[in-house]
């Protein structure tokens, strides 16, 4: 058996006799502090008990019970960041994981990979349309950035992959179309990351609203609010403690309220909360 444990200093151990008895066999921090929180987990080999699969961002393997891993899977290739790892029980060549991009699968134990394309496993967060024709469907996705693509075709052959455009990175929230211009797109991503696109040219506007003064911090949500003005075009809106109004499309930013929080220090320092491990 083995526990990987989350603690004030997190560690691997392992016990050989149904869990009367447990050894620490690592408690190397780049092996047993990855966002345990949120995903971190150990699967061992069904044929193999020195075999110990390691899941997190990425992912390594152990031949000798966890007291050293390699990394088999890096941040390239399979998509990263991955939550599930199912291994035949028969056959431990074969095996499957599961991330946030979809599904790996080997069959060479973790030599190479397959990642399959044909699971539609995106989740998206907000979608949106646009006014052109055929309109477009756009949207944000998590961890899979935000895309956009026709809602039907005027020719033969319906929707292909490649018709559908890359608009942004990192997690996709919102994404608004320019009632002006369906050219131009709003996008963002995590952290308060926003901008300007535009699908033709490639032409990019980071349009995040800054501090308005040097004692200033502004606090955005993971997945900020970001909305646009019903009645004018060219104002939208843009949530950190405060709501942020432009109407020159993101060029620049007002302050239109007063800190909508509780403003409490020891609730937004985010280096001593969430938990044990901080994020």
């Amino acid at each position: 058996m083995y526990a990987l444990i989350e603690s004030s200093k997190n560690a691997l151990y392992r016990s050989d006799d149904g869990g009367f008895k447990w050894t620490m066999v690592n408690n190397e921090g780049q092996w047993t502090n990855n966002r345990p929180f949120y995903f971190q987990d150990i699967a061992v080999d069904p044929k193999n008990d020195n075999r110990l699969w390691l899941i997190y961002q990425m992912i390594a393997v152990s031949e000798d019970a966890g007291k050293s891993f390699n990394v088999v899977i890096p941040y390239n290739g399979i998509h990263p960041d991955h939550h599930a790892f199912w291994t035949h029980p028969e056959n431990p060549d074969f095996i499957i994981d599961g991330n946030d991009g979809g599904i790996g699968i080997t069959r060479d134990r973790g030599k190479t990979w397959m990642f399959d394309e044909k699971i539609p496993v995106g989740q998206f967060y907000h979608i949106n349309v646009d006014n052109a024709f055929p309109y477009n469907v756009m949207g944000g996705m998590q961890d899979n950035g935000s895309w956009r693509g026709p809602a039907y075709t005027l020719t033969e052959g319906g929707i292909k992959n490649y018709y559908w455009e890359s608009l942004w990175g990192g997690d996709g929230f919102e994404v608004m179309p320019d009632p002006e211009d369906n050219d131009w797109v709003y996008a963002e991503s995590q952290g308060g990351s926003a901008g300007r696109y535009n699908v033709k040219t490639g032409e990019t506007w980071n349009i995040q609203p800054t501090s308005p003064d040097l004692n200033t911090k502004l606090r955005f949500n993971w997945n900020a609010a970001m909305a646009q003005d019903p009645f004018d075009p060219k104002t939208i809106y843009f949530g950190s403690q405060f709501i942020h109004k432009s109407t020159n499309k993101g060029a620049a930013w007002e302050i239109i309220s007063s800190d909508l929080t509780t403003n409490d220090s020891a609730k937004i320092d985010q280096r001593n909360n969430g938990g044990i491990s901080i994020d």
